[in-house]
């Protein structure tokens, strides 16, 4: 009797953790802040598994619940801190201000993607089509 109530005052802070975690990762606005705390909500549900004595549970939400998902969120992250520039064929972009551009954004740690105008390209194409109607 005196072991199941020690190991339920063990477990009880961590217990306490986890809705407190929830809510702020539901309230953070920020992609990083959501990381952390998505770390520690599923570190700390393993280790509840672990003490109450589900190892297998408990390996499980570490491996694909912590690591696995972590891992899918810093690319899904790290894929969002692109500019993307559109231009126009003809009007390329300088080499003097795209070495301007990326000082500017290596600075802010964001990747610059140089993109050509998908409408322009549409709007060429449709001059073509009805030019040769």
């Amino acid at each position: 009797m005196n072991n199941a109530i020690t190991s339920t005052a063990l477990i009880f802070p961590f217990e306490l953790l986890l809705p407190v975690l929830g809510i702020l990762l539901i309230r953070s606005q920020s992609p990083i802040n959501s990381l952390i705390y998505r770390s520690f909500l599923g570190s700390i549900s393993a280790l509840i598994y672990a003490l109450v004595g589900a190892p297998d549970v408990a390996l499980t939400e570490v491996m694909i619940g912590t690591l696995l998902s972590s891992l899918l969120y810093i690319v899904t992250i790290r894929s969002c801190y692109s500019i993307v520039l559109i231009h126009d064929k003809v009007l390329s972009v300088p080499d003097s201000l795209k070495l301007k551009l990326k000082t500017l954004f290596d600075e802010l740690h964001l990747k610059i993607v140089y993109q050509l105008s998908l409408i322009i390209k549409q709007m060429q194409y449709l001059e073509y089509i009805t030019q040769n109607l």
